[in-house]
């Protein structure tokens, strides 16, 4: 499995992967809740359009935890190989989703 993120380097392998997401967000948001919206399948491609919410309770990518809720969208697509993921894209609302958690302001 690959997964590829803007602005954040491609990670390669399911155990890679499962680091990553709890380096990233393991703790960070201990009440964290996705809800799918909707799914397209087509071909050998799967895409999710998400939310993601939680209060942020953890250190978050190098910021103290705010003890804020934030919901933030996202969008995935999955690439399915012989009934398996073997690759992701992913983009999320960080911004928005950092707007909420105050640690940025516009």
């Amino acid at each position: 499995m690959q997964w590829h993120s803007a602005g954040m380097p491609d990670v390669k392998g399911r155990d890679a992967y499962k680091k990553m997401l709890e380096a990233s967000v393991g703790g960070a948001f201990t009440d964290m809740h996705l809800e799918i919206i909707d799914v397209i399948a087509q071909n050998d491609k799967v895409v999710l359009y998400f939310t993601n919410s939680g209060t942020n309770t953890g250190d978050f990518m190098g910021n103290k935890a705010t003890g804020k809720y934030a919901k933030w969208i996202g969008m995935g697509i999955y690439r399915i190989e012989n009934g398996r993921i073997a690759e992701a894209w992913f983009s999320e609302d960080i911004l928005g989703m950092f707007m909420q958690l105050e640690l940025i302001k516009m």
